[in-house]
């Protein structure tokens, strides 16, 4: 979905400033897996849905557009969808005291 103004983004993870960032974890195969922090931003481009993504511990310049299919399953795209619905005026604070504790029976 692209994003929508007048709803929530997700939070950014914090990052203590001046870390270098990580290296990419590598695989007994080769293969380089690194972290996203979070989704920051979304658009269209060639009618498929793609998102800005803030990879932990790199700076903004570093961000990278990706596409849904490629960030499916991932805990980031979630967490966007989910905070695309709920509208800006709405404090986070608000929206943390409505959810269920541990200790609520379900």
């Amino acid at each position: 979905m692209p994003y929508n103004p007048d709803f929530k983004r997700p939070p950014l993870a914090h990052c203590v400033p001046d870390v270098p960032p990580l290296p990419p974890e590598i695989d007994a195969n080769g293969n380089k897996t690194w972290y996203i922090n979070n989704i920051v931003d979304s658009g269209v481009e060639d009618n498929v849905v793609i998102y800005r993504v803030r990879w932990l511990t790199y700076p903004p310049e570093d961000d990278t557009w990706e596409t849904g299919a490629a960030l499916q399953g991932f805990a980031a795209l979630r967490r966007w969808h989910y905070y695309q619905q709920i509208p800006v005026e709405i404090p986070i604070a608000t929206i943390n005291a409505s959810r269920p504790s541990s200790n609520t029976p379900v």
